[in-house]
């Protein structure tokens, strides 16, 4: 039985859904319950681009032309392991037509997600994760997008990690209004059987190196309304030091996969002992090598 199952590459993917959909198709024909070996997955991390897509710009060409396919394979697998998935990471650096996720999972716990959303053509329906209470997306994201529905989305949602887009001030008025919403009521954003309160975890912005085009304005007013932020609301805030991202503005592919390694043996970058300083993703650590 594979509970946890590290999925990178067009080729792969495709492989994966193959044997998926093999095991379906013997179980409706009438094969042996034993025979589900496959479809009991736990653990998932699942990308379409390869490991060299992160240094070699030149492999995006093909998998480009290909992203409509494997974004149709990617949403098959995740109903065939709907029912027991409960830790799921996904890289895609092509624009994903989906807020979150396609299609809802029941018992999905943690979600992260690296690659950016096309807000323009984003589907309307949104999908809803009963089960989620961890929640990562480290591609800037427009959180207006979630304005009066992240309750709905996550009812159970108790960290969510994003990051602070550069240069880009909107994304405070945004994250005030999501704050507002988890805070206005007495009581919201508290589990109501263990009394945890919901948490926002924020990667702040890079800082430039100067201030050409007022960017160092920009920045220096960023972190003062951020810290503002983190003071006047209920729910906690904690703020984390800037993301590293590839040439394709997104984590790179070993992080992604290293994170998804660190959360299968149980270090979670939630936990109140877990140490930023060693997180994969943060600036100043050392930079993986292509594998």
């Amino acid at each position: 039985m594979f509970q946890s199952m590290s999925i990178i590459g067009y080729n792969q993917l495709l492989a994966f859904l193959s044997l998926l959909e093999q095991e379906v198709a013997q179980q409706q024909a009438g094969g042996p319950a034993h025979r589900q070996i496959v479809r009991h997955v736990e653990y998932l991390f699942i990308s379409a681009n390869a490991r060299n897509t992160a240094v070699d710009p030149k492999a995006l060409v093909p998998e480009y032309s290909r992203k409509e396919r494997a974004y149709e394979a990617f949403e098959r697998i995740l109903r065939i392991v709907s029912r027991t998935l409960r830790v799921l990471h996904v890289f895609f650096i092509f624009y994903r037509t989906f807020l979150l996720l396609p299609l809802g999972l029941p018992v999905l716990q943690e979600l992260s997600l690296h690659g950016p959303v096309d807000c323009l053509n984003t589907n309307g329906e949104v999908s809803t994760f009963p089960s989620l209470r961890h929640l990562h997306i480290t591609s800037p994201f427009p959180l207006r997008h979630l304005t009066g529905k992240l309750a709905h989305i996550a009812p159970g949602l108790r960290h969510f990690r994003l990051s602070a887009p550069d240069h880009n001030e909107q994304f405070l008025v945004e994250l005030q209004t999501i704050l507002g919403e988890l805070s206005v009521e007495e009581g919201a954003g508290v589990d109501p059987d263990s009394g945890e309160r919901t948490c926002l975890f924020i990667h702040c912005p890079g800082r430039p190196s100067d201030n050409w085009m007022d960017l160092l304005s920009i920045y220096q007013r960023q972190m003062l309304a951020l810290h503002r932020l983190a003071e006047e609301y209920k729910v906690s805030v904690r703020l984390l030091p800037p993301l590293r991202y590839s040439v394709v503005r997104t984590v790179c592919i070993q992080d992604a996969e290293a994170a998804w390694v660190e959360s299968v043996t149980g270090r979670s970058w939630w936990s109140p002992d877990y140490l930023v300083s060693n997180d994969v993703y943060v600036v100043g650590r050392h930079t993986h090598s292509s594998a």
